[in-house]
């Protein structure tokens, strides 16, 4: 019983940390409440598993560019860097890949955001946000970059407020306001 309970805590412990590969720092698993997101081999493809479906599902991320899971508590989004980057990918708590497209020629290395239920990435004047919830993703063309909380993301311009919520999966613009920031 006691070798038992050992390799229980040995196995909760190796679970809880995510391990990197030396070679380019691209961590060969992570996790959070929801989902385990590994790297496949030494390959650009990773398996999102979901704690809540008990299934694995792979992506391939073309060989061209590098990317890097990141984690919030439900949702998963992987920082990106290459010449011509097509798409963002992210994961949602039931362990579904959701991909979107990005216009031609988009180049850089792109960080980004994430809270407890949703991810952003700003790209130029436009945020792309996810909602792990949901599993989906929303777009707004916004002078400013979004702040997040939780499950919201919120754009403060001039006289309009945008919000996006993780619940909704959506953006929203208010009518026009009357703001002192």
């Amino acid at each position: 019983m006691r070798t038992y309970l050992l390799s229980l805590v040995a196995s909760l412990f190796v679970m809880t940390t995510a391990t990197v590969n030396a070679v380019d720092n691209v961590p060969s698993f992570i996790k959070n409440n929801a989902i385990v997101i590994a790297r496949v081999g030494d390959s650009n493809q990773f398996a999102a598993y979901s704690k809540i479906t008990g299934k694995w599902i792979v992506h391939t991320f073309p060989k061209d560019v590098k990317v890097v899971p990141i984690v919030g508590t439900n949702v998963a989004i992987f920082r990106i860097e290459g010449d011509s980057i097509t798409e963002l990918a992210a994961v949602d708590e039931r362990g579904n890949w959701s991909l979107q497209k990005l216009p031609d020629g988009t180049t850089g290395k792109f960080n980004p955001m994430v809270s407890n239920d949703i991810a952003i990435v700003t790209i130029g004047k436009t945020s792309y946000a996810f909602s792990g919830i949901r599993g989906s993703w929303a777009s707004i063309d916004a002078p400013t970059t979004p702040k997040i909380s939780d499950d919201t993301a919120m754009i403060v311009d001039n006289d309009k407020i945008s919000m996006f919520s993780a619940q909704s999966g959506r953006w929203s613009v208010s009518p026009k306001l009357s703001i002192s920031q």
